[in-house]
């Protein structure tokens, strides 16, 4: 974005952003910093931000809750989870030193193998943990379904976003009486029939949604309490799925909350989301 609004500016040359506010060391750009400085250029040239609970100073703010259930009855998922993270990681990070000592010693030849290694590495990596995660998910579903229980007795109604189908549907098909779906196999009619439902009738009292689905373009300010059962890596998808819940026409505080088994890829997820979120306030808010 920024080589098409400011190629003159902060889009000129990526390698000198990357030293400059990602922290470059070698290949890795995952890091931030100088943050203040890089907020100061956006917004002396080419941003302008308002934020919501200026512009809309009568919405309640949010909330937002880390639920940890106990992994005691699932422990060999969480923990399969866990050494596959480990192991992975410390590969990961053997194959990324290679190739900045190859870069370093300007040996193309073993530079250019050891980004594959790397780029492999990774791809496998993302492959095999998003089936963990899946495992974990579907382990969680009767777990979701008790605390949903408790919680449909104390709320007048819930939105509940997952990823899988074999999360969504069991979650449905167990409370079909009070229950909406929105997901990606529906036709926009029927989507659109589910959010009316929701926000219009009384006793269509939990919505089950898709986080790509239904994370964006609908208004769900029926409820004011919005459960994660899985989660996105990405901040900007989590806080729009909120959004639907936490905005105009919403008279309620939101309560965010994201249950995850305690020491799950779940919980630290969750964890680096906030880290993620800061580092976005830091830059930009």
């Amino acid at each position: 974005m920024l080589r098409v609004i400011d190629p003159g500016g902060l889009g000129a040359n990526f390698w000198l952003f990357a030293k400059q506010f990602c922290g470059a060391n070698g290949q890795d750009f995952s890091g931030a910093s100088n943050l203040d400085v890089l907020q100061e250029r956006l917004r002396a040239n080419i941003m302008v931000r308002r934020l919501k609970k200026d512009v809309l100073t009568e919405l309640p703010p949010k909330r937002r809750q880390i639920v940890a259930m106990p992994s005691t009855a699932v422990k060999s998922i969480v923990e399969r989870e866990m050494n596959f993270y480990v192991t992975n990681r410390a590969m990961i990070e053997e194959a990324a030193a290679k190739a900045e000592i190859a870069q370093k010693e300007g040996d193309k030849e073993s530079y250019d193998a050891a980004a594959r290694d790397l780029k492999g590495l990774r791809q496998a990596a993302f492959e095999e943990i998003s089936r963990l995660r899946h495992d974990t998910a579907v382990a969680k579903v009767p777990y979701l379904i008790d605390y949903l229980k408790n919680a449909l007795e104390q709320q007048n109604k819930i939105v509940l976003f997952a990823h899988h189908q074999d999360v969504i549907n069991p979650i449905v098909n167990k409370f079909t009486s009070v229950a909406v779906k929105f997901d990606g196999t529906m036709s926009s009619e029927h989507k659109q029939q589910s959010v009316d439902r929701f926000q219009r009738d009384p006793k269509c009292k939990l919505f089950v949604g898709s986080i790509t689905a239904a994370g964006v373009g609908i208004t769900l300010t029926a409820a004011s309490y919005v459960l994660f059962a899985e989660l996105d890596w990405r901040p900007a998808m989590v806080a729009q799925a909120e959004d639907r819940l936490h905005r105009i026409g919403q008279k309620e505080s939101v309560l965010v909350q994201h249950v995850v088994f305690d020491g799950s890829l779940d919980a630290n997820m969750a964890k680096k989301i906030v880290e993620k979120q800061e580092i976005i306030d830091k830059a930009i808010g």
